[in-house]
């Protein structure tokens, strides 16, 4: 549902939460200033420009109304009635109403995923759902279904020594000068189920509790092995389940339709992309499927077999052109 001033009155009966402090932190290219902790996040420097702040709110809460996602060009709002509201203005604001008893830890996850993805979606970012990280000094990034290993793939490859980009969400600008794309580095966190988590020996990661009301992975915090600059991408590959590792590659047709399928924002359904953005985001799928190879890597669920899928990423990235 699209509507218009819904949302406005929405955020009108709400006041700033003024004794809570502010957060100084950095990812996606961002600086954000947070009344909501995000442990997740790097320190940021309190004399660089702000380009993103969060800030809590105070208001009544309705428990009865349902889960609620209403959108228009410069405002975004959504309610999950376990957790709280967001609305996102203009790319650069998001004000938090959190549902009763909610913590941070659950507020965390939302604002990190979901409405980060609206976020930078509204700040021109083509954004995908997928993990992506820094292999022989080449950036290369895994789509998928859920399920189908983004995140074990990823901390395979940090336990073998390479650095993390993100996880969870792909940012990727383009410049509309010199048409290169780069992938914005997001924080070094990554969310394993518990027979990968076992199987996976990250080294100097601290585990975090699990956020049972929505995930039933662990949370893994990395303290080496995240690489903190963008990088332009060098290969995706679209991680599906088979019997044998084998990668499929695609034409230029099956890339473009393959980063549509994988956008973040498919999630919110076509209302989440008015008119502006859905060309925009059309455009910035096309020029990163005409740059960057893509290819379908089917890939067995044994765990025991995962060093065959690392050393074929490393083999990749070692043959890609800069």
């Amino acid at each position: 549902m699209i509507i218009g001033s819904e949302a406005i009155d929405m955020t009108a009966r709400r006041e700033r939460a003024e004794d809570h402090p502010w957060h100084i932190y950095s990812a996606f290219g961002l600086g954000i200033a947070s009344q909501v902790p995000l442990p997740e996040l790097t320190s940021g420097s309190a004399s660089a420009p702000c380009d993103l702040s969060i800030e809590l709110m105070e208001g009544e809460w309705d428990p009865a109304e349902d889960n609620r996602f209403t959108f228009t060009e410069r405002e975004q709002f959504l309610r999950w009635w376990e957790v709280g509201e967001f609305t996102v203005h203009d790319g650069c604001r998001i004000e938090v109403l959190p549902a009763p008893g909610v913590g941070p830890d659950l507020m965390g996850f939302a604002l990190l995923g979901p409405v980060m993805g609206l976020v930078l979606q509204s700040r021109g970012n083509l954004v995908l759902h997928g993990s992506a990280l820094s292999v022989a000094g080449k950036a290369v990034a895994f789509l998928g279904d859920k399920g189908a290993g983004k995140s074990t793939t990823a901390a395979a490859l940090v336990s073998a020594g390479h650095h993390l980009l993100t996880d969870d969400l792909i940012a990727i600008r383009t410049d509309p000068a010199t048409q290169e794309s780069t992938i914005a580095p997001a924080f070094g966190q990554v969310k394993l189920a518990a027979d990968a988590a076992g199987a996976i020996a990250l080294v100097r990661a601290q585990r975090r509790p699990q956020v049972k009301a929505v995930i039933d992975k662990d949370r893994f915090m990395l303290a080496e092995g995240f690489a903190s600059a963008p990088m332009p991408p060098s290969r995706f590959y679209l991680l599906a389940r088979g019997d044998r590792l084998e990668q499929v590659p695609l034409n230029g047709t099956e890339r473009f339709k393959a980063l549509l399928r994988f956008s973040y924002v498919c999630r919110f359904g076509p209302q989440a992309m008015w008119r502006k953005a859905a060309s925009q985001h059309m455009l910035l799928a096309g020029l990163v499927a005409q740059q960057t190879p893509i290819s379908i890597l089917r890939v067995p669920r044994d765990l025991d077999r995962i060093s065959a899928l690392v050393d074929l990423v490393e083999a990749d990235a070692a043959q890609s052109g800069s």
